[in-house]
């Protein structure tokens, strides 16, 4: 995952401890909350908060905070695949939902918000709208917490790029080396515009979206 930046307000001072370094700031105390929400590992909340304890303490919080919040996320066994890797994003169901995910982030204004503190609540509230979009949760998403926030950091890095469709006009994304190459357009195929080869669609092996999705206003279209 590239590096992401954090407003780093949660800082070891002394013996204090990070539940009490937590609740000095309700903001502070928020984002830990809505990320624990969102399923993040607790590695993943040490870099996005910038805080300075140690795995076991933020290990610990996150389970209680868990307890009291009454929420028990699975988190996926193994490291999220990196935009370089050849099996990023490898099926088109998943460049679907990812073109999505960064439609909403262009519209939402990720980019001016990622030297600012409200940074892990910008991811926040891209995560939930691309969760509310598909009629989903959190713990049902195609897309997990943790790999949409690879998607967004490789897209804020430009190893994510988006490519405009002459069919249907929406900007879907495309891993950065493939730029250039000749690539499906996943919004014409999972909406089965009809420049398309339905035939050859229906025998790809290509999982298909729900019917509610079909309803989706386009949210792939943001970049157009």
């Amino acid at each position: 995952m590239g590096e992401l930046p954090g407003p780093g307000k949660a800082k070891a001072s002394g013996k204090k401890t990070l539940r009490d370094a937590l609740i000095e700031t309700r903001d502070t105390l928020e984002q830990f909350e809505n990320l624990v929400m969102m399923g993040a590992r607790p590695v993943t909340i040490k870099t996005l908060m910038s805080l300075d304890y140690s795995d076991k303490e933020i290990r610990n919080q996150v389970r209680q905070v868990s307890d009291r919040l009454g929420v028990q996320r699975v988190h996926q066994k193994g490291k999220v695949v990196a935009p370089n890797s050849p099996d990023f994003l490898k099926k088109l169901i998943d460049r679907y939902h990812a073109t999505v995910l960064i439609g909403i982030a262009k519209r939402l204004d990720l980019m001016q918000t990622v030297v600012d503190e409200t940074y892990v609540g910008a991811l926040v509230d891209i995560y939930q709208t691309y969760v509310s979009t598909f009629r989903t949760n959190v713990d049902d998403a195609r897309l997990s917490f943790e790999l949409a926030i690879v998607i967004l950091a490789g897209w804020q890095a430009g190893d994510v790029g988006t490519s405009p469709c002459a069919n249907c006009g929406s900007h879907f994304v495309i891993r950065a080396h493939d730029l250039g190459s000749k690539a499906d357009c996943p919004v014409c195929k999972m909406h089965c515009h009809p420049k398309l080869d339905l035939q050859e669609l229906c025998s790809s092996g290509e999982e298909s979206l729900p019917d509610h999705v079909f309803g989706i206003p386009y949210s792939a279209r943001f970049g157009s």
